[in-house]
């Protein structure tokens, strides 16, 4: 390669390389080396070897050197070609490497045509393909890298392609491969499209292909070939004919197939099933493609389809889609073992993670539940419906839209299929019930990402039909799935035979389960949830102006329609159509039924048919229970024969009742279903039509054929409300003629009897009601239904809002107030329950004082209206009358809440009212507690203390029957026992408060008063009767006490001692209580009770004022001494001294002298009572000390004002010394 610095060749020839700048190097040397005969061939590789790198690593230096040497250049290639072409092996492959690279840096097309013409014709006179295997060689790399020789060359020597064609049936497998070669890459080229040199070989190459792959051992020769195969059939789909011919010979396309499909390698595989798809897809004779099915290829298919590898399973699953489209897949291939195969490598398939690859193994499903022949083959088979859900079951865990999509679709074919047969045995609609959920769950959390996150998604989408976006298509595969559930669900339930709850089998694995039955109206609430939350919102948000919104609605409505025609308890449904009918339904089911269907008629089938169908069942279903059959039946009729847009048809009530002819007897039902769509729309708050298009035909329709038609009380209960609507819309400027229809519409009412027949609840009905200045029997009921509608209704909201609007009725009308006091004879109860309501929810909560005003007139006047017809009542009815109707005790509760609540201006006792009651109470049985409990309640009130007035107390006390009354009751059940304790007790007040003498008494036993005080219900109330009686001391009251031993009432004579012992250990032991509800009225009783038995037995004092338990009382006393200090003066001015009590004593003067406000007066009282030489040393200091205090407090007030004296004395004296 050196010269080694001879001058033996030119400089030009010398170069160096980058890597190695101080070896020169002489490319005629590296030639002339080459050339050398007596070289060994091992120099010569070296060389070689040099050489290739110099080309790869920097090639620009030697083209550079030979770019105008022309004849060098040849003279290079020929000595490489020679090496390429020669008889050393080890030379070839580095010659033709160091060739291939000389020619592609060199870019002389001459230079590569030369090689080509000389290989060429090298083979034609070589004419031995084994020997002309080097020229092959080099002659397919050289195409290869320049695809634009093959035009040139073979058009020279067109001899030469049909002469190599010939190598396809060789028997040595590396002439075919190589051959093989060399013809894939003149098909590859464009030379072979419309070449008629090429035409007249192809037939030969399909055979030689066909025998290539047949006969192929080698994995050369098949990857070749069926490279070849794929090339030879995608540059002209007619070459397939070629393929298809002599299939009755051993080496035929069919066999070609089979080998390839069932041999081990996967690459093999996919490159077959790539050809085989092909041929599926472009537009052959349907032959081949029965040829292939009736070659069991798709069978071969559905064997390899259980591996694992992921680009050979999507070919097979394309291939076999492509399959499904021809008719005879079906008649020949069996159906259940396909879809049972597809099952079973689907489930497989979860495993790979591989999202594409399952929406396409679920799209080939499609393809075969979605063909007709899917019902026939699935007639009596089961168990492939089990493979499908368990399917569903484990992809619907899988989070991919594109297989969520995929597998819905599947879903939704399932269902339509099941849906249209006559499926004879029962579906798992337990199981299916599950996959639904689980399918709308996916779908609503996909959607609520995706669809209902996106402020901009109503404008996202165009009117684009044929690529629909994924959020669409899930969208509406999941109404479509809904919607032939519930038409299975309707199939099944309609035959009893065929529903699976109906039995109840014990489970074979396990004896305590059974199996689960399904509950279709938990199945429905699933499906009106799932509508509800996130299928009607995405719909809203689309509106209705794109073909995209158009779609969705469609199917939307489809769904509704089903859902309202369903067997569904009605209850369910309440709810969502009050929410779909706020968001205005019947807008977008009536845009359906007129809708122009021209642009989107191949999406839609039949829209106007699904609009009315859905209108139909809706108005059905909100009418079910309020209008006879004949009126459904013309409902129907009416939506058949509405047409145009809603504006349009309200002209309906504007035509003459003689156009009924004309109309073919449908204006009456045309009529009466535009009121119906009026009436609810406006009734749910969403307004199908404005009103100010309506009114003028509905006042012309009212006025002038009124009189002519048959008016219903459906269509009459349709008309007030719409009127009434009007008239509350158009308040400010009412339209001509609407105060004329309304007081028609009056008339008409004025002669209904049911007025429950024509009542729509509706606040604004109330307002019209008493807008009217009548009082009648419509109003009243209107105003009756209210009132219970806010005391019973569940919702807290609702129930408050109603309330709020009868308050701010009755408060403002007189009509309302009116008719409220008037309805008292039947509905006291509600009158009284609303009012206490009204109280506690609205008016205690209120800041508006001209409300609380209006409402306290209102019980003002509802307080006056009830005492009347209380003493009407008593005056009127009998006792017995009296005593089965509970008008009485609820009247009476509401006077004592309405005295209760509103004192100030309900002060004022009615006397007959109080007479009657009592009347009624002396005459009454203590079987009938119900009423009597009210009237006790009621006196107790009249008989509290009033000043100026004791009317009430003389005629309870003065009636004559009142004792025996009272001793009965106190002997009765304990309720009435309490009533009649607290009313002893007022009425004693009352007389000790007044000084009132009474010519009657009830004596109650001592027996009595010690029995009450020991239960706990009655320990107050006789705690409270004796504290009054112990006021009086026992002389001259109402009630009076029969003493144990003298057995007559006590009057002038005192209480026995043992009496008195009593009453001092019950009270005593009440105080250890501690009880603060009782511990006030006690200890008042107590110390009136000391102070009692000091006055009437001085012995009997002296034993109870040093009892040794003393001592603990007045201990657990010291706890509220602001509250029992003055118990402590008892004992403290006591004549004798209680030795128990001195430490008592001592705590408590210690804790009164901390008292600032009483200090000084205990003190007082200390240094005088019995106790003041038995207290301690510290609180008798602790007394002195408050006692000098004051005087301590002068002397330095004396004090600080001589100090000022001495000091102005001082400033003047040393003022004068200065002067």
């Amino acid at each position: 390669m050196c010269c080694n610095g001879t001058s033996a060749h030119e400089k030009k020839w010398y170069f160096s390389l980058p890597s190695n700048e101080d070896e020169n190097i002489c490319l005629a040397c590296i030639v002339l080396s080459l050339e050398d005969k007596q070289l060994l061939n091992v120099r010569k590789k070296i060389i070689l070897q040099k050489l290739h790198e110099i080309l790869h690593s920097s090639p620009q230096i030697i083209i550079k050197i030979i770019e105008h040497e022309e004849e060098v250049q040849s003279h290079i290639i020929l000595v490489l070609l020679g090496y390429c072409c020669g008889s050393v092996e080890h030379l070839v492959k580095i010659s033709t490497e160091c060739l291939l690279l000389f020619l592609i840096h060199a870019k002389k097309e001459k230079l590569r045509l030369a090689v080509a013409q000389k290989l060429t014709v090298g083979i034609q006179q070589e004419c031995n393909f084994v020997r002309s295997l080097t020229h092959f060689h080099l002659l397919g790399r050289l195409f290869q890298l320049f695809p634009d020789l093959i035009r040139e060359c073979l058009n020279q020597n067109s001899q030469f392609i049909r002469y190599v064609a010939n190598g396809m049936a060789h028997q040595s497998e590396e002439v075919r491969s190589t051959i093989v070669y060399i013809f894939l890459q003149i098909y590859s080229s464009n030379f072979s499209a419309g070449n008629s040199v090429i035409a007249e070989i192809d037939f030969f190459i399909a055979k030689g292909i066909l025998y290539v792959l047949e006969s192929g051992i080698t994995k050369d020769v098949i990857k070749n070939g069926l490279a070849l195969l794929k090339v030879f059939i995608s540059k002209d789909s007619k070459r397939v004919t070629l393929l298809f011919e002599n299939l009755n010979e051993e080496a035929n396309f069919l066999a070609v197939i089979r080998k390839i499909i069932l041999s081990s390698d996967a690459a093999f595989q996919v490159c077959i099933v790539q050809c085989i798809c092909f041929i599926l897809s472009e537009k052959n004779e349907d032959i081949y493609i029965r040829k292939l099915i009736e070659g069991n290829v798709p069978e071969l298919l559905f064997e390899v389809i259980t591996g694992t590898n992921e680009l050979l399973l999507e070919t097979i699953f394309c291939c076999l889609v492509l399959f499904t489209h021809s008719p005879h897949f079906f008649e020949k291939c069996h159906i259940l073992y396909s879809i049972s195969t597809i099952l079973e490598a689907t489930v497989a398939l979860l495993n790979l993670k591989n999202m594409k690859l399952l929406a396409l193994a679920f799209n080939l499903l499609i393809s075969l539940v979605s063909n007709d022949n899917y019902l026939v083959a699935t007639s009596t088979q089961t168990s492939l419906f089990q493979k499908a859900l368990q399917l569903f079951e484990k992809t619907y865990k899988v989070h991919s839209p594109q297989v969520l999509l995929s597998a819905n679709k599947l879903l939704f074919y399932l269902l339509k299929k099941e849906s249209l047969s006559s499926f004879k045995f029962p579906l798992p609609l337990v199981q299916l019930f599950d996959i639904l959920l689980s399918c709308l769950k996916n779908v609503q959390k996909y959607l609520s990402s995706h669809l209902l996150s996106s402020p901009q998604f109503r404008n996202s989408f165009e009117n684009n039909m044929d690529d629909l976006p994924l959020e669409i298509k899930i969208l509406i595969n999941g109404l479509d799935i809904i919607y032939f559930f519930i038409q299975i669900l309707k199939h099944q339930t309609k035959n009893p035979m065929s529903m699976e709850e109906i039995f109840s089998c014990p489970d074979v694995q396990n004896k305590s389960k059974s199996t689960a039955k399904i509950n279709v109206q938990s199945v429905m609430q699933a499906i009106i949830d799932a509508l509800d939350q996130i299928f009607v919102p995405c719909c809203l948000l689309l509106g209705y102006t794109t073909i995209i919104s158009k779609i969705s609605w469609y199917h939307l409505i489809n769904v509704l329609s089903a859902t309202f025609e369903s067997l569904i308890d009605r209850s369910m449904l309440t709810l969502f159509i009050t929410k779909l009918m706020k968001a205005k339904i019947f807008n977008y089911a009536w845009n359906l039924k007129v809708m122009d269907v021209s642009t989107i008629d191949k999406c839609l089938e039949q829209p106007k048919d699904v609009g009315n169908q859905c209108l139909k069942n809706i108005l059905l279903f909100l009418m079910h229970s309020q209008a006879p059959s004949e009126y459904l039946n013309n409902l129907e009729d009416g939506i058949t024969q509405l047409n145009g847009c809603i504006e349009e048809c309200a002209s309906v009530l504007s035509l003459k009742p003689e156009i009924q002819i004309q109309n073919g007897g449908h204006l009456c039902s045309m009529q009466s279903t535009f009121l119906c769509l009026v009436y609810n729309s406006y009734l749910y708050e969403g307004p199908i039509v404005n009103m100010k298009i309506v009114i003028p035909h509905l006042v012309y329709y009212i006025t002038c054929n009124l009189d002519k038609l048959n008016l219903n009380l459906v269509n009459l209960k349709h008309l007030v409300f719409i009127v009434a609507i009007c008239l509350y819309e158009s308040m400010n400027k009412i339209p001509t003629g609407l105060i004329e229809v309304s007081e028609i519409v009056w008339d008409i009412i004025f002669k209904v009897t049911s007025p429950a027949e024509i009542y729509t609840h509706h606040k604004v009905i109330l307002w019209w009601c008493f807008k009217n200045q009548q009082i009648n029997l419509f109003s009243s009921y209107v105003l009756q239904i209210w009132l219970e509608y806010s005391l019973k209704a569940t919702d807290t909201f609702v129930s408050c809002q109603a309330t709020k609007i009868l308050v701010n009725l009755l408060t403002t009308n007189t009509i309302a107030q009116e008719t409220f006091v008037r309805q008292l004879d039947s509905n006291a109860e509600i009158k009284f329950s609303f009012l206490k309501k009204a109280f506690e929810s609205v008016i205690s909560h209120c800041e508006d004082t001209i409300l609380k005003q209006r409402f306290d007139n209102l019980i003002q006047i509802f307080v006056n209206q009830i005492q009347n017809w209380l003493s009407k009542m008593l005056i009127v009815k009998n006792y017995e009358d009296l005593s089965k109707d509970a008008s009485l005790s609820i009247g009476l509760e509401s006077l004592l809440w309405c005295k209760e609540y509103m004192e100030n201006s309900c002060s004022q006792v009615d006397i007959k009212l109080v007479f009657h009651v009592t009347s009624f109470c002396c005459n009454s049985s203590l079987g009938n507690i119900s009423s009597l409990l009210p009237c006790l309640k009621y006196l107790q009130y009249a008989v509290k203390v009033k000043s100026d007035d004791s009317k009430a107390w003389h005629i309870v006390t003065g009636n004559t029957n009142i004792v025996p009354l009272l001793r009965k009751c106190l002997s009765f059940s304990k309720q009435i026992k309490i009533e009649v304790l607290h009313l002893l007790n007022l009425l004693l007040e009352h007389q000790i408060h007044a000084e009132l003498k009474c010519n009657t008494s009830i004596t109650i036993p001592f027996s009595l008063i010690v029995k009450w005080m020991n239960c706990q219900s009655t320990k107050l109330l006789s705690i409270e009767l004796l504290n009054n009686l112990l006021d009086a001391e026992f002389k001259g009251l109402f009630v009076q006490i029969c003493s144990l031993e003298q057995n007559k009432p006590v009057s002038n004579q005192v209480l026995s001692r043992n009496d008195i012992r009593i009453l001092t250990i019950y009270l005593q032991n009440a105080l250890m209580l501690g009880n603060p509800v009782l511990q006030k009225v006690t200890l008042e009783s107590y110390k009136k009770l000391l102070i009692y038995t000091a006055k009437t037995d001085c012995y009997l004092e002296n034993h109870i004022m040093l009892q040794p338990w003393l001592k603990i009382l007045l201990e657990s006393q010291l706890e509220d001494l602001p509250g029992s200090k003055d118990l402590f003066e008892n004992w403290s001015n006591f004549k004798k001294v209680n030795i128990t009590l001195i430490g008592v004593m001592d705590q408590f003067a210690n804790r009164i002298l901390d008292m600032p406000n009483v200090a000084q007066e205990y003190k007082t009282k200390l240094n005088m009572g019995t106790y003041k030489n038995l207290l301690k040393n510290e609180t008798i200091l602790k007394m002195s000390e408050v006692s000098a205090a004051p005087s301590c407090n002068k002397n330095n007030d004396t004090d600080l004002i001589t100090e000022i004296e001495n000091f102005i004395a001082d400033r003047i004296s040393n003022l004068k010394e200065n002067a």
